[in-house]
């Protein structure tokens, strides 16, 4: 039977970019986690964890915490000046961030965009690709911001930190670019709709007011210092004296180093690039359990936010089934 030119299933097939990148992130997760558990000592890690002070633990655990919170209000503040349904975007935020975290070769980017047109039948997928390039971008300010404040702490940096940007930038332009000519829209995206394409997402992203650019940079901005003052904590929690400018070093190479394709929860590329930014100032097995620790206060904190969303949402459509059925009643 012939299937209608414009109701063609999408034939599923991923890019060879795609593929590619997605192979050698994964490869190299798995390098540097043999790296570094091969070079810890796994009595000192135990001790690392064994003498943690649970003030400074609680410290950090708040942090990020607060960071992943915002990060949910930048998507819903985002979604609703576009236009969306904040409330979808309250429930979606957390469970992608969630799912980023868990899932490989950070597939749950596309778990928030599905998620969130589920629940808001108005929302455009063009439409929601332009707020989180949107997003992404206020990220990467965050993150450079962490690496310039390292640089200004420690001179010896800058060179560095002046090609991590323009290596940012240009993974960012890359992989924009190759999300963008894989991206499927009820079926084969085909080339004579690139443009028309193109100039949605544009239209998007200008559509913002300055006021609402200005916030999500806010947000962003707030959100990864989050990250450098939970290492800082982590770090006076397992003993080690870290000076702030490293700690916001260390968190804007880490953030840097999980943005590539990578194994779930960055396992391996977060633990190796923690080990060489805090190199200088603790010893290994400290970075490998402020990395670790860290990691397992991010999937706690996404946890608790996705958990409090689902509940809201299942209330919500409790409340409104109980007036269905109360209007139901009342009927003749």
């Amino acid at each position: 039977m012939s299937v209608p030119e414009g109701k063609r299933p999408a034939s599923g097939r991923r890019s060879p970019l795609r593929t590619a990148l997605d192979a050698a992130g994964l490869l190299l997760a798995a390098v540097l986690a043999w790296w570094a558990w091969t070079r810890a000592d796994p009595h000192a890690l135990a001790a690392a964890f064994r003498g943690g002070e649970r003030t400074w633990l609680a410290v950090a655990a708040a942090t990020l915490l607060t960071g992943h919170a915002l990060r949910v209000l930048r998507w819903s503040s985002l979604c609703a000046g576009a236009g969306s349904a904040p409330g979808a975007a309250l429930v979606a935020g957390p469970v992608g961030l969630l799912a980023v975290t868990l899932l490989p070769f950070r597939l749950g980017e596309g778990v928030r965009l599905a998620l969130q047109r589920r629940l808001d039948a108005g929302a455009g997928l063009p439409r929601l690709v332009g707020l989180t390039l949107i997003e992404r971008a206020g990220d990467l300010l965050g993150i450079l911001l962490l690496v310039a404040l390292g640089a200004a702490a420690a001179g010896s940096y800058l060179p560095a930190a002046g090609l991590a940007c323009g290596v940012a930038v240009g993974a960012a332009v890359a992989r924009g670019a190759e999300r963008l000519g894989a991206l499927q829209l009820e079926g084969r995206l085909r080339l004579q709709k690139l443009a028309a394409l193109v100039l949605r997402l544009a239209r998007t992203v200008l559509a913002q007011r300055p006021a609402a650019l200005a916030r999500v940079a806010l947000l962003s901005v707030v959100a990864w210092f989050g990250d450098a003052v939970a290492i800082f904590a982590l770090a006076r929690a397992f003993g080690a004296a870290v000076e702030p400018g490293a700690a916001a070093a260390a968190a804007g190479w880490v953030a840097l180093g999980v943005a590539l394709p990578t194994a779930p929860a960055g396992l391996g590329t977060h633990q190796a690039v923690m080990a060489w930014a805090l190199g200088g100032a603790v010893s290994f097995e400290a970075a490998l359990a402020i990395s670790l620790a860290m990691l397992a206060l991010i999937v706690f904190a996404q946890a608790l936010l996705t958990a409090a969303a689902l509940a809201s949402l299942l209330l919500r459509a409790g409340a409104v089934r109980r007036q269905q059925g109360a209007a139901g009643g009342a009927s003749p």
